[in-house]
């Protein structure tokens, strides 16, 4: 940067001008693109914070406050996981700056212990994302996904031809 300081320095004043000119248009141009990202991205935000804040009112106010024990344990549960969710997320935030510091640092060991514990959070987050779709599983072993299925499954897939002859009998 002093060698940068020095060779600016250097220069005649009409080209000190002229890269000031050109520092000044880009600064401009970059505050300009930053402003519209803002706008755009701060709309998102308040319509997605708005989306949260009418479901949990509604979550509140139809499940957790109910007289059913049903409907109240499932709201909770609800409840329990969206928070368990961000709270893995704001460690594995957290966890992810501290490996990067630990770089910096030069903290080798301290940095492969930021590393599995990433690695941990990111495997907790897997566990309260939904997976009941196929398309998660479509990669997998058949026979793996066979023997699990037959073993855990409860919610079997009746197949076409059952289906097609329940609907003949009737």
């Amino acid at each position: 940067m002093p060698n940068l300081l020095t060779y600016f320095d250097t220069l005649h004043p009409f080209w000190q001008n002229g890269a000031a000119g050109a520092a000044l248009m880009l600064m401009v141009l970059i505050g300009r693109l930053l402003l519209r990202g803002a706008r755009v991205g701060g709309k998102t935000f308040y319509c997605e914070v708005s989306r949260q804040s009418v479901i949990k009112h509604i979550l509140y106010r139809d499940y957790v406050n109910s007289n059913q024990l049903v409907d109240f344990s499932k709201a909770y549960f609800f409840v329990f996981t969206r928070a368990a969710d961000s709270v893995v997320k704001a460690l594995c935030i957290l966890t992810f700056f501290g490996g990067v510091w630990c770089v910096l640092e030069g903290s080798w060991l301290l940095f492969v212990g930021f590393y599995l514990a990433f690695n941990l959070l990111l495997d907790a987050a897997s566990w309260l994302k939904d997976w009941s779709s196929e398309k998660h599983i479509s990669a997998l072993d058949e026979d793996v996904k066979t023997e699990l299925l037959a073993k855990f499954g409860r919610h079997q897939a009746a197949p076409v031809e059952a289906v097609a002859e329940a609907k003949s009998g009737d």
